[in-house]
């Protein structure tokens, strides 16, 4: 999306960054003409992320993992080697 003038600016005096108008469109809720992410909702994604995170650790001391399916169900699961 294109960024204005306007918007710029506006970014630059309120501290706001490209970053965090990203995470807005990505994880905010559509209010008509405007997203919103407040604060109640940005803790709970941030509650979330940090629980996927505690488990990428988890895979990635074990190397990585590897989940067959077949036939829309999931057959085993192993360390990647």
């Amino acid at each position: 999306m294109k960024f204005t003038n306007h918007l710029r600016r506006r970014m630059s005096q309120r501290g706001i960054n490209k970053k965090m108008v990203d995470i807005v469109f990505q994880y905010g809720k559509d209010k008509g003409d405007k997203i919103v992410l407040n604060k109640k909702d940005a803790m709970k994604k941030c509650a979330e992320i940090q629980s996927t995170l505690k488990y990428l650790k988890k895979i990635m001391d074990k190397g990585g993992l590897v989940v067959v399916c077949e036939n829309n169900s999931i057959k085993t699961s192993y360390r990647y080697e």
